[in-house]
């Protein structure tokens, strides 16, 4: 939701909550909080992942949510659809945004079991996490945006929709009660560094209860928090380094291999800036197929049409296609 997935913010929820495990653990404690008989009945090892590809066809804004399948010990199935808030301020319109995610997967569901047709539909619970810098003043029953006069509100109400969402204001959240979830360190971690990382000077200040939580992760879980820390953060990289050499050789490993990426990354884009800046001089104006090319060349091929531009005649000369 918000922000495309490609925005870090949605990038390291959808990485981390894409393990099932991780997912039940973030999501069973607020579940237990709302709706602690259902948290029960919730046979929280079921989760599947689900497809979100129809949702996002039909709706926009949804590349970085999350939608598991989950059963119930009584025999029904439901889902839990995760969304994700980091802009400096809430929406005021979620709850309806939040009906049109839940009817979408709801219809995604009905297409995939249209035979037998069905004849009822499963429920969906949807947990919106928010990071933002901004108190949550948004309302989470859709039936509180609907606009109609106090003295009319009892009779409508029949007609009216109710449709809630779970919250998890993340931002509202004391960083020490953060630190007591510690079932689950992905989790745990995740949502440490969405309250504190973005433009923190000395993030490893916060960091350092997490070192036996940071120990436990996989690799692939290192490389997508690293990444995320030095994307949003402002913490020196040898601070940075200091902490992840105490967490351990695979941490450490993950730092290098991502701050080494961050470093081609940078010498990538000052060459496709001076690239463009040499064929604008010499021809003119660059159509945008070459400019999308030259975007997504790497460091030799942009070295190569550099070497072919400084003797190059013409856009032809250049080989760029």
């Amino acid at each position: 939701m918000g922000d495309s997935v490609h925005h870090p913010h949605d990038s390291v929820v959808k990485h981390t909550l894409s393990n099932p495990a991780t997912a039940a653990a973030h999501a069973r404690p607020l579940v237990e909080a709302v709706a602690p008989l259902l948290a029960k009945a919730i046979d929280w090892s079921s989760l599947q992942r689900q497809s979100t590809a129809y949702i996002s066809r039909v709706l926009d804004n949804t590349d970085g949510d999350l939608l598991f399948r989950v059963s119930l010990y009584t025999g029904e199935t439901g889902y839990l659809y995760f969304a994700h808030e980091h802009q400096s301020s809430n929406d005021l319109l979620m709850a309806f945004r939040v009906m049109e995610y839940q009817v979408a997967a709801v219809r995604q569901h009905l297409r995939e079991h249209s035979k037998p047709k069905p004849t009822t539909i499963p429920f969906v619970i949807t947990i919106v996490s928010y990071a933002g810098s901004e108190k949550w003043t948004a309302v989470t029953d859709v039936a509180d945006l609907v606009a109609i006069s106090p003295e009319l509100r009892e009779e409508v109400e029949p007609f009216l929709p109710h449709l809630r969402y779970v919250l998890d204001d993340i931002s509202a959240t004391p960083l020490a009660d953060l630190y007591a979830h510690t079932s689950n360190a992905p989790a745990l971690i995740l949502r440490v560094l969405l309250k504190v990382a973005a433009k923190h000077e000395h993030l490893v200040i916060d960091l350092e209860p997490l070192l036996v939580a940071f120990a436990q992760l996989s690799t692939d879980e290192l490389i997508g928090f690293v990444r995320y820390i030095q994307d949003v953060s402002e913490t020196d990289d040898d601070e940075l380094r200091t902490f992840f050499v105490r967490v351990g050789p695979e941490a450490e490993e993950a730092f290098m291999t991502t701050a080494n990426r961050l470093v081609a990354k940078g010498e990538a884009k000052a060459q496709v800036r001076t690239l463009l800046r040499l064929i604008t001089l010499k021809f003119g104006e660059v159509p945008p197929f070459m400019r999308e090319a030259i975007g997504a060349a790497d460091v030799a091929r942009l070295d190569e049409w550099f070497d072919r531009a400084v003797t190059a005649q013409s856009l032809d000369d250049l080989g760029i296609a």
